[in-house]
């Protein structure tokens, strides 16, 4: 049941293209499938049914390449996204379609859990749009299944490698006015249809293994909300599929020019949207980040005495360069021992490092953004809520900083690690969060009072004290050194976490430098060394 529910809901998300966000999607009544002899009726020469033949190039040699990346929704929740990219061929005269996508689905309606879906595609198409050959890897909780199709004359060869290594092959009848991995997508972009048409084709669906039937009915125009609060007026089509499991039935929404801007799947009902890039990746990356939060790294820890003044940590890794990896300028000395060993330590006093190099704070670390909107009234009313709770007296900007942490700490309530990352403002109002979330607001809050501020990120060990995991603290500029602050602890920092790197978090992608350091996990462990 499973694997049955996730390949139709994959191949629901091939006949998508979508917006950014997501909106309620409009009251639709499913479409009852088209009769045959309805589609035999007699009507005006506009609508009658047609078999879409071969076309030429439906995708322009000047319009590549092409991307596009989409978003679903399913239960008014994210459930994946996907993209799409269209190139030209460099050895044959053709294109290529790479596609890649990761979702999140239960495997079935009374499924306690969500099963994590992971696709790629590459595939191969002559200049007249027809399948060369083409390769699907699909993940289910990172176990790989694989199907495989080569074009002969008029037959498709598919090749589907299970799980367990076996395999088995089938051979399918490709007809003229077949279309391709992208299907419908395709057809329309080569042939839009136009209000009260009606055609009938067929489509690979490379998830099913199967050549389906396909019947669309294109309706009048009509004024379709999007979201952003767009509300264009888009030609809605109306689609049923017939494979051997049954039948499917959607409604997409294009423009004149065929390129589908919505689509509403039913049973299960699924909606998807055309995404800009910057919107799609931050989803990506969140739903990456979400698979990782769990990581941790081995970690060996012989002590240091709670009143020293430096830790030593060796780290050893291969296949990455350690010495470029932990930062060298806020509080961390890091040696390079041998290609596998670095030794990093760790300062009490940032002062105390002989030899350091401090690097200054630059605008971006005052500045107000999405994700740190440092002059919003809220921000500015918890600081000052905060700062009021202990008297002025001339107070420095380290001062400040140390009543900002301490303050937040005692009214904001920890929350478990997730893969969202909120924005201060959110975490603001709501006054609970993880230690990504408290970090963002107290940045937001040092930036308020116009201390320049900036997020660290790194390891730190586990409770149990033999793994590392993922943390994020903040540094505030004192006017001659940054200061550690760790809101989740309600203080400065502590030695025992190593930083890898540092971000402003300024840009619309705020997981980027976070995936970083789970990436680097993957390739080190950590060792605290007794002092010298």
């Amino acid at each position: 049941m499973k694997h049955h529910y996730v390949r139709y809901a994959a191949l629901l998300g091939l006949f998508a293209v979508l917006l950014c966000g997501c909106e309620d999607p409009p009251e639709i009544k499913p479409l009852e499938p088209l009769k045959k002899e309805e589609s035999q009726a007699s009507e005006s020469p506009q609508q009658t049914p047609t078999t879409t033949e071969s076309q030429n190039w439906w995708q322009s040699l000047e319009s590549l390449p092409f991307e596009a990346w989409y978003v679903q929704y399913a239960g008014g929740k994210r459930i994946g996204y996907y993209q799409t990219l269209i190139k030209p061929q460099e050895v044959a005269d053709g294109i290529r379609i790479e596609s890649r996508g990761l979702f999140s689905l239960k495997a079935s309606p009374t499924s306690s859990n969500p099963t994590s879906y992971e696709f790629q595609l590459e595939a191969l198409e002559d200049p007249q749009g027809n399948l060369a050959r083409f390769t699907e890897v699909t993940y289910a909780d990172d176990v790989e299944s694989r199907i495989e199709g080569s074009m002969l004359g008029d037959r498709l060869t598919l090749k589907n490698t299970l799980p367990d290594g076996t395999s088995s092959k089938v051979s399918l009848a490709w007809q003229p006015g077949t279309w391709g991995v992208l299907g419908i997508q395709s057809m329309l972009l080569a042939e839009p249809m136009q209000p009260g048409d009606r055609r009938q084709c067929r489509i690979l669906v490379p998830k099913l293994g199967q050549i389906i039937a396909v019947e669309l009915v294109a309706g009048s125009p009509e004024i379709t909300t999007l979201p952003g609060g767009a509300t264009p007026s888009l030609i809605p089509i109306d689609v049923v599929m017939q494979s051997k499991e049954g039948q499917a039935r959607s409604r997409n929404w294009i423009t004149e020019s065929g390129l589908i801007k919505k689509t509403l799947s039913f049973d299960p009902t699924i909606s998807t949207f055309h995404a800009p890039r910057d919107v799609a990746e931050r989803i990506r990356d969140e739903m990456l980040l979400g698979r990782q939060l769990s990581k941790t790294i081995p970690y060996q820890s012989a002590g240091p005495s709670n009143d020293a003044e430096s830790v030593d940590y060796m780290v050893e890794g291969s296949g990455i360069d350690l010495f470029r990896l932990f930062d060298k300028t806020v509080r961390q000395q890091v040696k390079s021992l041998t290609a596998l060993r670095t030794r990093v330590t760790v300062f009490r006093d940032p002062a105390s490092v002989p030899g350091l190099s401090l690097t200054e704070p630059t605008a971006e670390c005052l500045a107000s953004s999405t994700m740190i909107p440092a002059q919003h009234a809220s921000i500015d009313k918890l600081a000052t809520e905060l700062l009021s709770q202990e008297p002025a007296n001339d107070r420095t900007g380290c001062d400040q900083a140390l009543l900002l942490t301490e303050g937040l700490d005692k009214i904001i309530s920890d929350q478990p690690d997730r893969a969202e990352l909120p924005n201060a403002l959110e975490t603001a109002r709501k006054l609970e969060g993880d230690v990504k979330a408290q970090a963002v607001l107290l940045t937001a809050l040092l930036r308020n009072r116009e201390i320049p501020a900036r997020l660290a990120l790194g390891l730190k060990p586990a409770e149990s004290g033999t793994q590392m995991q993922f943390h994020m603290w903040v540094e505030a500029w004192c006017g001659d050194s940054w200061l550690s602050l760790d809101p989740y602890l309600g203080s400065v920092a502590a030695m025992d976490c190593i930083k890898l790197t540092d971000t402003t978090l300024n840009g619309s992608n705020p997981y980027g430098e976070i995936l970083q350091v789970y990436a680097a996990m993957d390739s080190i462990q950590v060792t605290r060394e007794p002092k010298r």
